[in-house]
């Protein structure tokens, strides 16, 4: 049979025998042999070889292989050039923008491969209006929603080193400005809030993931959305009936980015009440003396987290890919962060001359009940920090030695 082609070609004229290489004529040939590995291939061949892929050709190539893949032909051809020929016009399909048909198409394809093409289209859409009514309708065509949120998520990670040095001992409480990707990440987290299917253990972990990159780069305002994303009393009862999974140390994880979130905001607020202050001396009541007290609450619930500011009290993370990316970054922030605050409310007691609460705080830090948190500071800082210390005690002796003579002077009019 295969034969009787190249027979009858023989006697054609040249036009004719260049006609029947053509790829539409050479699709029907095989059709019509039954040969649907050669078809496959041949229709390979045709989309490599077109710099400019035919649209025609690859809607009408991709229909057949769709036909004989769902007749149960799939046996006598390759399943992976089934997929790349269906992969190609589907991805045709989006830069065309013919968005309607994406999701079907990608739902013709073995489950293995769906969500990961889903996660592509997803990536294309411009916002998160298209990208939840695609989600919905993939999720008629019965895609693995859950898992091509995941990709999706996983394609948004920075390929970005986390900044180690730390030349400044006083934090910027003004966040920096996010850029396109941080907001692209963000509207992954959104989605995976949104549409997995129960509140999972994996939605959690990214926002830790993108919090971490968040606060290394002083980009607050990234955390703060992160955290609205999640119920304010999340626990870990709700995240392991969900997930089955101990999930401690990621809950942890993020209160811990809320504990340094609302110091922050604490530490702002007094700036503000402070600086108010030294503009109106006039004023009776020090606003930022009354509140001082939330100011020194909010830094100690960070110096003084339950077991740690970001630190494991399980091994759950021992087993992940993760894991060691995930220690590095929590420990940079540890010796970045924690001085950084620590110096702010140093500076802090020493504008309002509060030597009392300067000493306890140094007296804290080097507490080895609460674990020595001075062993996070540099060396440099440290110098700051005593400093500032020094200059508490002085203030002390001349108010000690101003009362020793005040009571001198009085007996001697006595």
């Amino acid at each position: 049979m295969p034969s009787i082609f190249d027979e009858i070609l023989v006697g054609c004229p040249t036009h004719i025998r260049d006609e029947a290489v053509l790829p539409f004529n050479a699709i029907q040939k095989y059709l019509i042999l039954a040969d649907y590995d050669r078809l496959f291939h041949s229709i390979l061949s045709f989309l490599h070889t077109n710099n400019e892929s035919n649209g025609s050709l690859l809607r009408f190539a991709s229909h057949i292989c769709l036909f004989l893949y769902e007749q149960n032909h799939s046996e006598k051809f390759n399943q992976n050039t089934f997929i790349e020929i269906l992969t190609t016009y589907i991805h045709h399909l989006i830069e065309l923008e013919f968005k309607d048909l994406v999701c079907y198409y990608i739902s013709k394809l073995p489950p293995n491969d769906q969500s990961t093409i889903m996660a592509k289209f997803l990536d294309t859409l411009s916002n998160r209006q298209d990208k939840e009514f695609y989600l919905k309708q993939g999720f008629t065509y019965k895609i693995d929603i859950d898992t091509s949120l995941l990709i999706l998520a996983a394609n948004q990670r920075r390929d970005q080193t986390f900044d180690k040095e730390n030349n400044d001992e006083i934090i910027s409480t003004n966040s920096k400005s996010l850029n396109e990707n941080d907001h692209k990440q963000l509207e992954a987290l959104k989605l995976l809030t949104t549409f997995l299917s129960t509140q999972t253990l994996d939605a959690l972990r990214f926002a830790n993931l993108i919090c971490r990159y968040f606060l290394n780069d002083a980009k607050y305002e990234g955390i703060r959305i992160s955290l609205s994303y999640f119920p304010h009393d999340i626990d870990v009862h709700t995240i392991e009936a969900n997930n089955r999974q101990q999930s401690e140390d990621d809950i942890r994880e993020f209160k811990a980015f809320g504990a340094y979130i609302a110091a922050l905001e604490a530490i702002q607020r007094w700036s503000e009440l402070h600086q108010k202050q030294q503009e109106n001396t006039s004023t009776a009541t020090r606003e930022d003396q009354a509140y001082l007290p939330i100011v020194i609450k909010a830094c100690y619930e960070v110096f003084d987290y339950p077991q740690g500011w970001l630190v494991d009290i399980t091994n759950v993370h021992q087993t992940l890919p993760d894991n060691e990316n995930r220690q590095i970054e929590m420990s940079i922030l540890r010796h970045k962060y924690i001085p950084m605050l620590a110096c702010n409310l140093f500076r802090i007691f020493d504008l309002i001359k509060h030597e009392q609460e300067t000493f306890r705080l140094i007296i804290f830090l080097s507490d080895s009940r609460k674990q020595q948190l001075y062993k996070l500071f540099s060396k440099e800082t440290l110098n700051s920090v005593l400093l500032l210390t020094e200059h508490a005690a002085e203030r002390c002796l001349d108010r000690q030695q101003q009362s020793q003579t005040g009571d001198i002077t009085v007996n001697l009019f006595l």
